[in-house]
């Protein structure tokens, strides 16, 4: 009995021991490795998904015979990288409650893009506290654009200037138009910084890196022995008292992903 009691306490211990390392909702359940060890080590960025929100409402007060009136923009971003091409889509609406504009011009305006771009990231986080990166990519990305309006005739070659200086670039009266730059050549960049735990306490669940593509603070969602998961929300408003002013809403959501090439 005494030997029964004896491996039902340390499995307790055991337990307890193990499930303190789960710090992250994406953690491993069972390890003996410390959470310093997990870092340490050699990566590439596998994936990244960032989602980024800014809507800026701008109020005009009544003034005379004009009534109070607002022109509300709202851009929407989302990237996505799979570890060797990056996507990145934007939308960008704008439109206004204003009355008495001239006859066919535009409430209601929606533009979109989409730009590519190749490059990979390798990343060496060592430690002394400082991490290391190099990213080779090409210098040369290619975009798509669509715009449309509440009246298109209106964007019968306007509405988007400057087109960009390019090898190739044309707009049709859709609103549509497509322009790549000219041959692209690789390109390196890469460097030195800091990295450190933001938390002062033992659970070590948010991580600092002071510049490079890692820059910033990060909650650390999972930590295992080959992979990283890293979480940066930010939500920022600014609402301005007066009759004539400008709100704005900026809410910025991303998740990167590193996977060790050992």
């Amino acid at each position: 009995m005494k030997n029964i009691n004896k491996i039902i306490i340390a499995l307790a211990l055991t337990a307890g021991v193990f499930s303190a390392c789960k710090k992250g909702p994406d953690d491993p359940m069972l390890t003996i490795r410390s959470r310093d060890a997990r870092l340490i080590g050699d990566y590439t960025v596998s994936a990244v998904t960032t989602t980024n929100s800014e809507i800026t409402t701008q109020k005009t007060a009544a003034s005379g015979s004009q009534g109070a009136y607002s022109e509300t923009s709202t851009k929407n971003t989302n990237t996505t990288f799979d570890g060797s091409k990056e996507t990145e889509n934007v939308e960008t609406k704008w439109s206004t409650t204003q009355s008495g504009l001239p006859a066919g011009a535009p409430t209601s305006i929606t533009a979109k893009t989409t730009t590519t771009t190749s490059y990979t990231i390798a990343v060496s986080v060592v430690k002394d506290g400082t991490y290391t990166w190099k990213m080779v990519g090409k210098t040369s990305p290619e975009t798509k654009s669509t715009v449309q309006s509440s009246s298109p005739g209106q964007f019968c070659g306007t509405g988007i200037s400057p087109l960009p200086i390019a090898t190739s670039a044309y707009l049709t009266c859709d609103g549509t138009y497509f322009y790549s730059y000219p041959a692209s050549y690789d390109d390196t960049y890469e460097g030195t910084a800091e990295w450190n735990w933001l938390t002062a306490n033992k659970n070590k669940t948010e991580l600092v890196f002071e510049s490079g593509p890692l820059a910033g603070s990060w909650n650390v969602l999972q930590l295992k022995n080959k992979e990283i998961k890293l979480e940066k929300i930010t939500n920022d408003k600014d609402t301005s008292p007066d009759p004539s002013g400008t709100d704005k809403t900026n809410t910025y959501s991303t998740t990167i992903t590193l996977t060790s090439t050992k």
